[in-house]
């Protein structure tokens, strides 16, 4: 009980600053740099989508810091591990670090997400399925895929994340909140 009340204030913390750069969550909100780039690649690769969720994807990814480097190694806006990034076709990991090249990389990557989910859930609603593509850009697909098929392939989200922590224990938490507060900054964003 005391760790995951510790995990909550943290996330409460983080939710309301960022300590990086010094700025609250509604300023790094309304910083409007990258929108130009989120726009580009969102149509490119999702032109029936909003492309605030990929913006709120990467307010919770990096806070929009272009020179983010987390602890296991993913770099930029968009958090791209150099090995995905080589997967996707950039050999270069510095360049993950040049904003428009790391947002084409992480959408793209959604986009091959989404592409292999669509196979899974041919007729669920599509704001349903971004759940499961942003989960697995966190944790990865054959992860959660094997999660989804271990509870019994509960259609929704909701279903999907009550049974999340039975099969992955305490790291489910991270991706829960994960996707949990892309939600919440798409939400902001689109007011």
């Amino acid at each position: 009980m005391k760790k995951s009340i510790l995990i909550f204030l943290i996330w409460l913390f983080i939710g309301f600053f960022n300590t990086a750069q010094g700025l609250t969550i509604d300023q790094v909100i309304n910083n409007h740099k990258y929108d130009v780039y989120f726009q580009r690649y969102g149509k490119r690769y999702f032109w029936w989508l909003d492309w605030r969720w990929f913006k709120a994807q990467a307010i919770q990814e990096s806070l929009l810091n272009p020179k983010a480097k987390s602890y296991v190694g993913a770099l930029g806006l968009m958090q791209i591990m150099p090995q995905t990034g080589k997967w996707l076709g950039i050999k270069n990991p510095n360049l993950l670090l040049i904003p428009e090249v790391n947002i084409a990389t992480g959408i793209k990557f959604d986009w091959i997400i989404a592409k292999w989910w669509r196979k899974k859930f041919p007729k669920l609603e599509y704001l349903e399925k971004l759940n499961y593509i942003f989960a697995s850009y966190n944790a990865g697909m054959g992860w959660i895929y094997k999660v989804w098929k271990d509870a019994g392939r509960p259609y929704y989200w909701k279903e999907f994340r009550e049974n999340l922590c039975k099969f992955t224990g305490k790291h489910c938490r991270e991706t829960i909140t994960y996707v949990d507060k892309i939600n919440y900054y798409y939400f902001k964003l689109s007011r």
